[in-house]
């Protein structure tokens, strides 16, 4: 069950207040449910070589993910749900993870490790140019990304080295600001995968 950190506290999530005060509850008893009855599950790509973290665009059409080509680094690519076509996004011998869609389903926003510390870029869901929207030197690995819904704000995952646990960061894209929203235990392997809820206030990880 994720913990929810709400943006407009000022201070960092301890590690034993966020199971109290930060906890989405389950739904009350009888409450409606969006979940549907049945459902088919079919497969999108069937490539050679590891295919991971995909992505839904804001209107259901197509969907990023990340693939190796068969044991290269990781690049970005779009499939069109219900089309055998598939989009090249990036080329980079760094690996680049974790694609999220901008709003308007116009950009993808993905991270890449080059030994520098994490950089977040972005580039046209059509394909085109890439752009370096932001940067941390500090976080040598990271363990999942969101954008907010304005465009924004990022959340991520990161940590200095090995020994460290994950943190949740918030960072402003336009002036390259970020800060600490949980502080986990030492030795553990600590807080993983944030989400921006639907009014960009919280974030759940």
């Amino acid at each position: 069950m994720p913990a929810w950190y709400g943006l407009a506290a000022a201070g960092v999530v301890p590690p034993t207040a966020a199971a109290v005060v930060f906890l989405l509850g389950p739904s009350a008893p009888g409450g409606a449910s969006d979940v549907a009855e049945s459902y088919d599950v079919l497969p999108l790509t069937s490539f050679v070589g590891r295919e991971f973290e995909p992505a839904v665009s804001p209107d259901g059409s197509r969907v990023a993910f990340i693939w190796d080509g068969g044991g290269d680094a990781f690049d970005v690519y779009v499939k069109t749900i219900g089309s055998e076509d598939v989009l090249n996004l990036t080329d980079s011998p760094a690996d680049e993870r974790y694609p999220v869609w901008s709003a308007d389903g116009r950009s993808v926003l993905f991270t890449r490790s080059d030994g520098n510390g994490l950089a977040v870029m972005r580039v046209s869901a059509l394909g085109g140019g890439v752009t370096r929207v932001f940067g941390d030197e500090a976080a040598t690995e990271i363990r999942g990304m969101s954008l907010s819904p304005d465009g924004a704000r990022i959340a991520y995952a990161g940590r200095e080295n090995a020994a460290s646990p994950y943190r949740i960061f918030v960072a402003t894209l336009d002036k390259g600001e970020k800060r600490a929203v949980s502080n986990p235990e030492p030795g553990s392997l600590g807080d993983i995968d944030p989400r921006f809820s639907r009014d960009g206030q919280s974030v759940a990880f």
